[in-house]
C-alpha cells in the first residue's frame, strides 16, 4: 500500500518552503492527488523520494587529477 503525505509533511521531509512545493506540483515535477470534496492535496511518498537523486561523489582534493 502506498504511503501518502500531506503538503506540510512533504515540505518538512524535503526541507523546502511551501511555495517551492506548490511550484513543483504546478510545473509537473511532483505528482499529487486531491481528497474528494475537500481540495486537500496528498503526495505519494515514493514520488517525493523520486525527487531525490544521489549526488556524484565529491572530489578528494588530495587525489591527483590524472590518477
Amino acid at each position: 500500500m502506498d504511503e501518502w503525505l500531506t503538503t506540510r509533511e512533504a515540505c518538512k521531509f524535503l526541507k523546502i518552503h511551501r511555495r517551492t512545493l506548490y511550484r513543483m506540483m504546478k510545473d509537473g515535477r511532483l505528482r499529487y492527488s486531491y481528497i474528494a470534496g475537500s481540495g486537500h492535496r496528498r503526495i505519494r511518498k515514493a514520488d517525493v523520494d523520486a525527487l531525490l537523486i544521489p549526488a556524484p561523489p565529491s572530489v578528494d582534493p588530495d587525489t591527483p587529477a590524472n590518477s
